[in-house]
Order: structure tokens, then C-alpha cells, then sequence
């Protein structure tokens, strides 16, 4: 199954990128989807084509490159405009493609027995008279059993809109989830999960790789709850959220992400109303084009198989030219509520770029400005015996017993780290 899921991931990039050089012919589609598929080290043969006045019809067998075997077909009807008939109905653009993806009988040993591995996906996207492209994905949804266990996967789908060239990007999925169900009262439910994004390209190109988008995007989960006779687990109210901003220099640009629940339950340990926020400020706009680049140009060579040691040189070394130009890390309003009461934390970290010397990576230790801040109550840790671990770093500064909540306050300046106002023992 895992196979099939990656093997549908490349063919909607595919299709996007092969978006971007068509025309308004088939033989001029399938050649694109041909050339985007070497990316991926992919060759791709077309066996079988059949045109029509307004629609064509086409089998494409997919290999690993080099390779003789059939990793998976794909089946799809094009349709050209101006007036679009699909499976949806009459609609109007460019181009529109349905397709099928048709594992080969080694992926289909990863499926399970009696699923219906042809017909568990239908793909949809369409091109329209400016260049822009509209894109659904249906999952049909699986009912099977595994082993000792049923499994429920209830179907999904995923929407996505972008202008000519995906300068804009907005999209959204949703999945009302799965359920396994196993001996008595064993098993594991997903429920309620839900995706958006909405987002603006900035610099580089999403066919190269190379994309840097501004914009944000949640990903969020209503509960997920595994139990069986050793374990037990809940979560409730999962938000994941993630922002970007370019400044108005366009020079830099701000990243934030957050991380909440409403409830976390481990074997009867409840956590309430926890919340962790990280914020990326004044991140250098050219390192970070430079570190797409490299990252793009290294995972090709490594879908090559080549050695790609130097490609991680250049990340460390755009990594240090990054952190040479000023940034700011914080982490903000972070908290776990447990029956013994908060435990909170922050973070602030911040880089001199004018402290920096280029030709000594060495200096920027220098120019970091940082302090931790970090409270919790001292019955949650005594509870779990570790009242004499917490004496020991009391006695070693490294804790503040404070009428029941242990406080620490961590500095870093110059250098030279201090913890609770004292410099660390062994520094």
C-alpha cells in the first residue's frame, strides 16, 4: 500500500509539471508526462492510444529506469477544450485528464487480499484557458481484515487550485478516518482529520523544486485513540498550524508554527490545553533560495544513486550563512497542563549578525544572544521517583525549588552559558 501511495504522489507532480509545457495535443501531453517522469528515475512507455474528435485515451507502463519490470500503469482519458466532457459532467478549459492507477502484480503482494488495488483512486485535474490548474483526488475508502484485526479506512478526497506557473496554490483534504478493530476491546480509531493551505510563491519553481511559498496552512485532527491490553492512548483536538511572511525589505522572511491539544491521555496521565509556538524571524531570503536549490539538486543525485557527501557540505555551510545573517528564534506561550498544575517554558534566541566574522564560522557562538526561561510543579516529577534526581540538580544549580515549582532560567552571551545566574559546573 505504501508503494501504491508513493507511486501516486509522483503522478499528481507529474501532471502539475506537465502542466506547465503543454499545448493543446495528446502526443504533446504524453510527452510531458514522459519527461517529468525522468525526475524521479522513472522511464515511461505509452502501449496503447486511442484518439477521438474531442477526447483521446492512452496506457502508459511505468519502469524504474533501466529496469524491465512494470512498477505500475496509469489509464487516462484526456479531454480538449474549450467544451471539457468528463465523468463530472461538461465542463470548460484546456485540457481535462481522469486517470487510473494500475499497480503491477509485484506491488499488488503489499495489498491487501481483496481489495481492489485498480479501482481505489480517481484523479481528476484540468487546465484552464489561462494556464491555471484545478486538481481533485478521490480515495474510494478500504474495508478488509489483516491478520486478527478489521480494518475500516473511510474514504477521502483532496482539492487543489493554482494559478498559471502555481504563483498561488490553495488547496484543502479531508478524511473522516479509519478503525481497526481487533480481539475485545483492542483497536485504534482516527478521526476527523482535515487539511487546508493557501499559499504564495515568493522565489524558485515549483517544477524545479526549488519553491519558496509565503502563506499558512492547518492540519488538524478531532481524536485518535489506540488501546489493547498494555496500552493505552488519546488524543483530542490536534491542531498543527504554520505561517509565513515576506518582510517589506523582501529580504527576510518570518516562519511560525504551532502545535495545540485539547487532551493527551497516556495510560490515564492526562494533558490539557497544551500548546507549543515556534517563530523563524528574519530568516535571510537568499540563503534560504540557496538551501531549495541544493536540497533539489541532492535529492536527484540521490534518486540516482550517486554520492551526495558534497550536496551536504553545501547545506552545513548555507546552514552557517543562514545563521550569519541575524536571525531570531522564540519560542512563546508554551505550555502543558497536568493535574499538578503548568509547566511552561520560553525560548529566545538571537544572532549579532554584526558580530559575525564570515571567515570564522567559529564567531557566530559569540554573537548568540539566548535565554530560557522554564517552569513546572515538583510533584509531577516526584511522583515518577525522581524526587533524589531533582535534590542532586538543586544542589548543582541547575534547578530552583521555588514553594513547589521547580524554575529554571538558562542565559547564553558572549559565550559564556550561565544557568540560574551562575556559570555552568564544568564550564
Amino acid at each position: 500500500m505504501k508503494k501504491l501511495l508513493i507511486a501516486l504522489g509522483i503522478l499528481i507532480v507529474v501532471y502539475l509539471g506537465a502542466f506547465i509545457f503543454i499545448k493543446s495535443t495528446s502526443g504533446d501531453l504524453m510527452a510531458q508526462e514522459i519527461e517529468q517522469m525522468k525526475k524521479y528515475q522513472l522511464s515511461a512507455e505509452v502501449v496503447s492510444e486511442e484518439s477521438g474528435l474531442f477526447s483521446s485515451t492512452a496506457k502508459m507502463d511505468v519502469k524504474g529506469a533501466g529496469q524491465s519490470e512494470v512498477l505500475f500503469s496509469i489509464e487516462q482519458t484526456n479531454s480538449y477544450g474549450p467544451i471539457l466532457f468528463t465523468n463530472d459532467g461538461i465542463k470548460f478549459g484546456l485540457i481535462h485528464i481522469s486517470a487510473d492507477l494500475l499497480p503491477s502484480e509485484e506491488m499488488k503482494k503489499d495489498i491487501p487480499e481483496g481489495v481492489n488495488a485498480e479501482d481505489l483512486f480517481d484523479i481528476n485535474i484540468l487546465t484552464g484557458f489561462t494556464g491555471g490548474v484545478e486538481g481533485d483526488i478521490y480515495f474510494k475508502g478500504l474495508d478488509f481484515a489483516d491478520k486478527d484485526a478489521q480494518i475500516n479506512m473511510s474514504p477521502a478526497e483532496f482539492h487543489f487550485v493554482s494559478d498559471a506557473g502555481y504563483q498561488t496554490v490553495k488547496g484543502d483534504a479531508s478524511w473522516p478516518g479509519l478503525t481497526v478493530t481487533a480481539e475485545g476491546e483492542d483497536g485504534m480509531t482516527v478521526s476527523g482529520v482535515n487539511l487546508t493551505f493557501d499559499q504564495t510563491l515568493v522565489s524558485g519553481s515549483f517544477v524545479d523544486g526549488t519553491a519558496i511559498y509565503s502563506g499558512a496552512g492547518a492540519y488538524t485532527i478531532d481524536e485518535v485513540v489506540f488501546k489493547d491490553a498494555q496500552q493505552f492512548f488519546k488524543l483530542a483536538k490536534m491542531e498543527l498550524g504554520y505561517k509565513s511572511d515576506v518582510q517589506e525589505s523582501g529580504e527576510a522572511m518570518d516562519v511560525s508554527m504551532s502545535l495545540k491539544s485539547d487532551l493527551v491521555n497516556v495510560a490515564g496521565e492526562k494533558f490539557t490545553d497544551s500548546s507549543l509556538n515556534i517563530y523563524f524571524n528574519n530568516l535571510d531570503m537568499a540563503s534560504m533560495k540557496q538551501l531549495g536549490e541544493i536540497s533539489g539538486k541532492m535529492q536527484e543525485s540521490a534518486l540516482k544513486g550517486e554520492n551526495v557527501q558534497g550536496y551536504q557540505m553545501q547545506l552545513m555551510n548555507t546552514m552557517m550563512q543562514l545563521a550569519q545573517n541575524g536571525p531570531n528564534i522564540q519560542v512563546k506561550d508554551t505550555q502543558i497542563t497536568t493535574e499538578d498544575g503548568l509547566i511552561k517554558a520560553m525560548l529566545d534566541v538571537n544572532v549579532d549578525k554584526n558580530k559575525v566574522d564570515p571567515a570564522n564560522p567559529m564567531s557566530t557562538m559569540m554573537a548568540v544572544d539566548a535565554i530560557l526561561e522554564a517552569s513546572a510543579p515538583e510533584a509531577f516529577f516526584t511522583k515518577k521517583g525522581m524526587a533524589p534526581m531533582l535534590d542532586q540538580w538543586a544542589q548543582m544549580n541547575y534547578v530552583v525549588k521555588d514553594n513547589g515549582t521547580l524554575k529554571v532560567e538558562a542565559t547564553f552571551k558572549n559565550g559564556m552559558p550561565l544557568v540560574n545566574g551562575q556559570p555552568m559546573q564544568g564550564m
